[in-house]
């Protein structure tokens, strides 16, 4: 999966979204559970402004957080001032708890602006990745 069109939240209330353009449909083969890897990388353009923001990123399998950096808070992005080396493009590999076999939808989840309710953050570029059995 890949998108290039950009993608804003300005929220002051730390809810938790699809990220549009991440939604990905695999079909793992098999009779046993195993675990799959699945890599983002997402570019983070700087925003106007100078208002710190950031995000939080999760990974969920099915709607549900899956992996131990998901179920343990996410991966905060994008963080600090505009200004901020922060900024750019980020890769992160998930590897989840064993699934079952059958077919499944791998999504990544957003957070809106963490750091000061006022700043706008936004995904451009962005690709998503299944490694399964």
């Amino acid at each position: 999966m890949v998108a290039d069109d950009v993608q804003c939240r300005t929220s002051n209330d730390n809810t938790v979204a699809d990220m549009p353009g991440t939604a990905l449909t695999f079909t793992r083969e098999g009779t046993d559970t195993a675990s799959v890897i699945v890599s983002f990388v997402g570019n983070w353009p700087n925003p106007s402004g100078g208002t710190a923001n950031g995000a939080f990123i999760f990974l969920e399998i099915d709607g549900q957080r899956r992996d131990l950096t998901s179920t343990n808070g996410g991966v905060l992005v994008s963080e600090g001032q505009s200004t901020s080396v922060g900024r750019g493009t980020h890769g992160f590999n998930f590897v989840t708890d064993p699934i079952p076999p059958g077919g499944h939808t791998a999504t990544m989840r957003w957070s809106d602006n963490v750091l000061n309710g006022e700043g706008t953050i936004c995904v451009a570029e962005r690709s998503l990745v299944v490694f399964h059995d």
